[in-house]
């Protein structure tokens, strides 16, 4: 008789144990898709560098989804005559 309800509270422990990581495991992937949902609209609101070439234009690209990323190269504007 002892030894079953030794196994049963075993059991019990077993399953407490894997509802607790579940239950973390969730709140956490939660919090993680908040944060970088709001480091993103963060992102979107911020003003793109454009860097300083001296004869040459910094540039930015614009994706299709509407996100700017700044460049890291300068080009250089022909002027026509």
């Amino acid at each position: 008789m002892h030894s079953e309800k030794a196994g049963a509270g075993y059991t019990d422990q077993l399953v407490f144990c894997l509802l607790l990581i579940l239950c973390v495991s969730l709140a956490l992937g939660t919090y993680i898709v908040r944060l970088n949902a709001r480091i993103d609209q963060q992102r979107e609101l911020s003003p793109v560098h454009l860097l300083e070439c001296g004869n040459g234009r910094g540039a930015f690209i614009v994706y299709p989804h509407g996100r700017r990323s700044s460049s890291d190269n300068c080009y250089l504007i022909e002027e026509d005559e």
